[in-house]
């Protein structure tokens, strides 16, 4: 199970990183790093998954995602779009 929601989180990563599909060294690197913050993502996809939030209505998913973003160090902005 473990494995199924590492690769869920990962998959995301490799799509949206320029490159990183055909380069195997930074395929690699990018798991590592989903790899060390599995414990934090895990539990944030179990905490969105127990809120159940319908969709474009997900206050309290996204400002968890937005909080542990900006624990990581990316500068968030939030309510674009008014939503």
């Amino acid at each position: 199970m473990r494995t199924r929601k590492l690769a869920a989180l990962t998959l995301p990563l490799l799509l949206v990183v320029p490159g990183t599909a055909a380069d195997p060294k930074l395929k690699q690197e990018a798991i590592a790093a989903v790899e060390k913050r599995a414990t934090d993502l895990v539990g944030l996809s179990d905490k969105i998954w127990g809120f159940a939030e319908t969709a474009l209505r997900e206050s309290r998913s996204s400002a968890l995602l937005a909080d542990y973003a900006e624990q990581q160090g990316f500068r968030v902005t939030r309510g674009v779009a008014g939503m």
